[in-house]
C-alpha cells in the first residue's frame, strides 16, 4: 500500500468532484470523482485507496439510504405494492435477457455481464459487483454511460409530459402520462 498513491487519488477524486459540482453535472459529486481517478488511473497506473474504503462507501450509502425512510414513506408504500411487484417482474426479466445478450456478445463472465445490466446505482452496483468476483471496473464504466444517458433522457421525457408552463407537484398529482411520448 502507498500511502502517497492513496494521496494522489483522493486530491484527484476531489478535484474531479469540485469540477463536475462547480459546473453543475447532475450527480457531480460522484461523477466527477470517478471520471477524474478513471483518468489518473489510466494515464499514471497509480490510482490506489484503502482497502476498507469499500466497507465505508457501503455503510455510508447505507446510512443515507435508511435516513431518507420514515413513517411517510411507509405509508405511501401501501398504494405502490402493485406497482412494485410489476417492477420487480420487468426488472428480472429486463435484466436477465440483456444480461444473457451482453454475456453472448462479449468476453465477459456471466457475473460480471448481469451487474452490468441490473439497474441500481452506480456505486451500489460496482461495489457489490467486486464482492461477486465480478470486473468492478467493467460494471462501473457501464453504469457511468447509463447514469449519463438517464442524466440527459429522463429530464426531456418528464418535460415533454408536464408541459413548459405546468408544474404539479408529484405527491398531489393526476397526470395522465402518454405511454406513445415516453417510447418517443
Amino acid at each position: 500500500m502507498n500511502y502517497i498513491n492513496i494521496a494522489l487519488t483522493l486530491a484527484v477524486a476531489v478535484l474531479g468532484m469540485y469540477v463536475f459540482t462547480k459546473l453543475k453535472v447532475p450527480a457531480g459529486a460522484m461523477l466527477g470523482a470517478m471520471v477524474a481517478v478513471a483518468a489518473f488511473s489510466i494515464f499514471t497506473g497509480r490510482a490506489e485507496v484503502f482497502s476498507w474504503l469499500k466497507y465505508a462507501v457501503q455503510i455510508l450509502a447505507g446510512v443515507v439510504v435508511g435516513s431518507r425512510i420514515n413513517k411517510k414513506t411507509l405509508a405511501k408504500f401501501k398504494n405502490l405494492w402493485k406497482v412494485f411487484i410489476v417492477m420487480i417482474l420487468l426488472l428480472l426479466f429486463e435484466t436477465s435477457a440483456l444480461g444473457i445478450i451482453h454475456y453472448k456478445l462479449t468476453d465477459y463472465d456471466i457475473i460480471t455481464c448481469f451487474f452490468s445490466i441490473a439497474p441500481g446505482g452506480i456505486t451500489d452496483l460496482t461495489i457489490l459487483s467486486a464482492d461477486y468476483g465480478a470486473v468492478s471496473a467493467i460494471v462501473g464504466l457501464l453504469h457511468t454511460f447509463r447514469q449519463i444517458f438517464i442524466i440527459i433522457l429522463v429530464p426531456m421525457m418528464a418535460l415533454k409530459q408536464s408541459g413548459k408552463e405546468e408544474k404539479i407537484q408529484a405527491d398531489k398529482s393526476n397526470v395522465q402520462v402518454n405511454y406513445l411520448d415516453i417510447a418517443i
